[in-house]
């Protein structure tokens, strides 16, 4: 899963606009649009902000690789998921 799809993910299930996030992270819209489409890539810092302003935090595992790659392994939405596994986020508890 790319950082744009964390991102959009994250962003979606807290039911939040592209604007309305970016409001909250103190960023543009445009900037947030970008991350999400992979034009731009964000650093590990910047996107583990941005998901936590959505009221979730990220959380990884690093495993080597098929070809010597680190890629992001999967983790499990803990609330407000439905019972729905998803890919590398962990719902933060006491957040909205």
């Amino acid at each position: 899963m790319t950082a744009g799809a964390v991102l959009r993910e994250a962003r979606r299930r807290a039911g939040l606009t592209q604007r309305e996030l970016a409001a909250r992270a103190g960023i543009t819209q445009s900037v947030v649009s970008a991350y999400e489409s992979g034009s731009r890539k964000p650093s590990l810092a910047t996107l583990s902000a941005l998901v936590r302003a959505t009221g979730i935090s990220l959380e990884m595992h690093l495993g080597q690789g098929p070809i010597g790659g680190v890629p992001i392994r999967t983790g499990r939405w803990t609330a407000g998921s439905a019972g729905a596994e998803r890919p590398s986020l962990r719902s933060r508890p006491g957040k909205a």
